[in-house]
């Protein structure tokens, strides 16, 4: 492995066919060894965005294998690479994997250590991902929530629960549920509504099958926003796109600035769009609003979700 170039937000990696096929094999293990098994993974990120990455690497590997392969990865795929191969490494409950792959413990440390030392640690400064994966981590402490529990077999009623979203003025609905068999993830559908009263309909997503991880996301992000606006600082430009089991955007969400008024009351400029009926990412479907929301109306939002996992996770 090898460096070519590094940015805040990409990098070009260098790998040889074997290590590029390794680590493809790797994330595909891991993410299947997770998918099967009653234990949590200490990603800093979704498995979802595991699978994303083996996908990523497995076109390459069909369609243009080279003895020397230069391949870009954004932030989070690095974040993968990082916690995926590491968790194998450390984890002795992993070693039948290592052995499945063809790969030693021995082998895997020099790609651990390169990732850390060369790519990781020299990232300019703490991004708001990292402010995000640390507050969310913090919020799947606090109610327990990790793939041994959440993989249960409901034994109790369906959970369901609504959140309100206000982006100036739109409100968007989203509904919540839990899954029978559980499986690790939460149905959600997101509607747009003209008022609380009336709940008419204006535009809705389809029924996406989501990993609770995503709203964890959504609850970090909008609280690690407001911290940053009541410590006068503007959030990093960010976009937030929770993936559904199908690997579509469920939804996209950017905090686009934030600001204080005279009372030291807080708001969020935020853009937001959800993806109307149509399951393929063609953006030209999505139905997009940007405007204000006031710190009060984004607690009382993210509080609901919470409220979702907090349940999610007891029952």
């Amino acid at each position: 492995m090898k460096k070519i170039d590094l940015t805040r937000e990409i990098t070009i990696l260098q790998l040889s066919s074997d290590e590029l096929v390794t680590i493809q094999k790797l994330l595909r293990e891991f993410y299947d060894y997770f998918e099967e098994y009653d234990f949590s993974t200490q990603l800093p990120v979704s498995l979802t965005e595991v699978s994303l990455l083996a996908k990523k690497l497995k076109i390459i590997i069909d369609v243009r294998l080279l003895e020397d392969n230069k391949i870009q990865f954004n932030y989070t795929e690095l974040l993968v690479l990082q916690g995926a191969i590491n968790e194998v490494c450390q984890s002795t409950y992993m070693q039948n994997l290592l052995g499945k792959i063809g790969i030693t413990q021995k082998q895997l440390l020099p790609l651990v250590e390169f990732i850390d030392r060369e790519v990781i640690s020299q990232m300019l400064g703490v991004t708001l991902l990292d402010l995000i994966s640390n507050k969310r981590e913090e919020i799947v402490q606090k109610i327990n929530l990790n793939s041994s529990q959440i993989k249960l077999s409901r034994t109790s009623q369906p959970i369901k629960k609504e959140g309100y979203l206000r982006v100036g003025s739109h409100l968007f609905l989203f509904v919540l549920s839990s899954m029978e068999d559980a499986k690790g993830w939460s149905n959600l559908q997101i509607l747009e509504i003209d008022s609380q009263e009336n709940k008419r309909v204006l535009a809705k997503s389809v029924l996406h099958k989501i990993e609770p991880w995503y709203l964890s996301q959504i609850i970090a992000y909008l609280e690690i926003c407001k911290d940053l606006i009541s410590q006068s600082t503007q959030p990093e430009i960010f976009i937030l796109s929770p993936l559904s089991y199908e690997h579509h955007n469920v939804c996209r969400l950017q905090v686009v600035s934030g600001t204080l008024d005279s009372e030291e009351r807080g708001f969020l400029q935020i853009r937001f769009s959800l993806n109307a009926q149509d399951q393929k990412d063609n953006f030209s479907t999505y139905r997009e609003a940007e405007g204000l929301s006031s710190f009060a109306e984004l607690e009382d939002f993210t509080s609901s979700i919470y409220d979702f996992l907090v349940n999610l996770s007891l029952n």
